[in-house]
């Protein structure tokens, strides 16, 4: 236990398969795949064999389908949070679509979960410049935090200046939420984002280590995030 590094666990419950059909125009995007239910049972069988507990930010839409398995994850006693519902892009949405997407979201996670969620992270980390009013509606709305920040090259028009650590902004009517970013190591000078998605397929396991080592301490926790298809044992094919 003493080697290992403090680390936040998260993971975005979403279904490949939706998603990916959807953007293909495929008829059966909305429809529940078989792929999703072996891929939560790694993720679950993972974390029992780690022995810790993870934050999940639950899709809206991968909850519709697969109720059972966000139930679950209650019952094993992992935090629900929210990824809103369609997986739209905050800055494409008006701020009334965007507290009606984030809402039906919370509702349906409390209705399955048993407790109001107090976490949100936005579809493809899209609270940019652009849209940064959407932390006024999430305090409007109650939340705790968000974990949408990830100083990635990736994300356009992304906020600059970010802290490396958990931070607290006033986010309209005195409110204040607290902001958890994607973790961001250091290689050679350079800033890496090392905090999953694709830096994870295309960087050494060397390289990662090392930059999440200089990333961790006493008082710091690097925050994670994967998905439960990068778990999948099977190829993903559409």
């Amino acid at each position: 236990m003493s080697g290992r590094l403090r680390l936040v666990l998260t993971f975005d419950l979403e279904d490949w398969h939706q998603i990916v059909h959807r953007r293909l125009g495929r008829p059966d995007w909305d429809q529940p795949h078989e792929a999703f239910e072996r891929q939560i049972a790694a993720v679950l069988e993972l974390l029992d064999e780690l022995g810790v507990r993870a934050t999940f930010f639950v899709l809206g839409m991968c909850a519709k389908n697969y109720p059972d398995a966000v139930r679950e994850l209650a019952g094993r006693g992992h935090e629900l949070a929210s990824h809103g519902f369609a997986h739209v892009p905050v800055h494409r949405q008006s701020e009334d679509e965007f507290r009606e997407d984030v809402l039906r979201s919370a509702e349906l996670v409390e209705e399955l979960g048993g407790r109001r969620p107090t976490g949100y992270r936005a579809p493809a980390f899209s609270i940019t410049r652009a849209a940064a009013w959407a932390y006024g509606v999430l305090a409007e709305l109650g939340f705790a935090y968000d974990s949408s920040q990830y100083d990635t090259p990736r994300i356009r028009n992304r906020l600059h200046a970010i802290p490396d650590e958990p931070y607290a902004l006033v986010a309209g009517g005195g409110r204040e939420i607290v902001e958890f970013p994607i973790a961001v190591g250091r290689w050679g000078g350079r800033r890496i984002p090392v905090g999953g998605g694709s830096y994870w397929r295309v960087l050494p396991r060397r390289t990662l280590v090392a930059a999440l080592r200089g990333a961790a301490g006493p008082e710091k926790a690097p925050v994670l995030y994967f998905h439960p298809y990068e778990l999948d044992p099977q190829p993903l094919r559409v």
